[in-house]
């Protein structure tokens, strides 16, 4: 298809679903675009194949959007990003199912026959093609191989509640203070941490990593009777852990958040040099955070001990990594996407005014 007409076709589309809406609604629709696009312009630096992982917020959003009106500005402005993507974009790039969004679709639990679960595939297929973007999936080919995943989730999700709930009634009420300075709270947690139950599916790191931020919260709300040793929390981050596993009418929330976050660790990928990047796509403004920060690139140029017996080869790599652009490759192609992406969002916004 030509520009010409992909243009046309957009602006056909766009107006379409903002005829007659309210002005904060088009507003609305023009920020949710530049968000989800802004993502993948971030993204877009990392070498390799995308693979957009979609939670299941975004894809109940994405399915409801005709019929129940409040989910339709957000599906639509995902909608509208994924042709940025398929027309703007030269990146090879996908719209990625893990089994953990699968499993909150078909609503956390395991269907009893392989049939059901390949029904389901097909109709998060037939849900997804509204972005045109080819559906990959993610540690699993098709529904017999996922069957299994599935039972190791729902395992998991089994021993992860009973797990929480022990932690939460316990007591975190501890003296901070310290023969120089106090404790840090998040030290104390992650030390304390009773030892997490064998798990199938998450991996064990990310779930301790995100429980210390639940455990320093709770350390930091019990521990203020000592006035010489007042609790210093770690910041914004363990606060947003804390906040991805909660209760909601006794079922534990958070597990697909912790699924997205383990999947999606933008800096832990970018150590390993993989041939792709997973890349989270969430509506949670809390899980979208974790993964912004977990998307600062940082190259370790490892310690110098005095007296190692490669001490002189690491000053020299340290040296080296002061006088270079570690990131260049990188910034190279942001300057390449990044002018598509003004012309993207300069033609989104010229039909929003016509609309206001």
């Amino acid at each position: 298809m030509s520009n010409e007409k992909i243009f046309k076709s957009l602006k056909n589309d766009i107006r379409s679903f903002l005829k007659d809406r309210p002005e904060i609604e088009i507003f609305n629709f023009f920020i949710e675009t530049k968000r989800f696009t802004e993502h993948y312009i971030a993204s877009y630096e990392l070498n390799g194949e995308l693979y957009l992982v979609l939670d299941n917020s975004l894809i109940q959003e994405i399915k409801h959007r005709k019929n129940q009106p409040t989910r339709a500005i957000k599906a639509e402005a995902y909608l509208t990003f994924c042709k940025f993507v398929k027309h703007w974009s030269d990146r090879a790039t996908y719209l990625a199912l893990s089994p953990m969004a699968i499993y909150e679709h078909l609503g956390r639990r395991v269907p009893k026959t392989i049939i059901e679960i390949h029904n389901s595939l097909l109709e998060l297929n037939n849900i997804l093609s509204a972005s045109y973007l080819e559906i990959r999936y993610i540690n699993f080919h098709d529904a017999e191989s996922l069957y299994s995943i599935l039972l190791s989730i729902a395992n998991d999700e089994l021993e992860l509640t009973k797990y929480i709930k022990k932690i939460d009634k316990i007591s975190w009420k501890t003296d901070l203070s310290a023969p120089r300075g106090v404790k840090i709270p998040m030290s104390v947690a992650a030390e304390s941490l009773p030892p997490l139950p064998i798990l199938n599916y998450f991996h064990p790191w990310y779930v301790h990593f995100v429980l210390t931020g639940r455990v320093e919260q709770y350390i930091i709300d019990q521990s203020r009777h000592n006035p010489n040793a007042m609790p210093i929390g770690g910041g914004e981050l363990t606060i947003l852990f804390s906040k991805l596993n909660t209760f909601r009418k006794n079922i534990l929330q958070g597990l697909g958040d912790i699924d997205i976050f383990q999947i999606c660790d933008v800096s832990r990928q970018y150590r390993e040099k993989p041939e792709r990047f997973f890349i989270g796509q969430s509506l949670d403004k809390d899980l979208i955070k974790v993964l912004s920060y977990r998307h600062s690139l940082c190259v370790s140029s490892g310690m110098v001990i005095g007296g190692s017996p490669d001490q002189d080869e690491k000053i020299s790599d340290l040296v080296k990594f002061m006088f270079s652009n570690p990131f260049e490759e990188n910034e190279v192609r942001g300057r390449h996407i990044r002018p598509k992406y003004i012309d993207f969002m300069e033609l989104i916004a010229d039909i929003c005014k016509e609309k206001t």
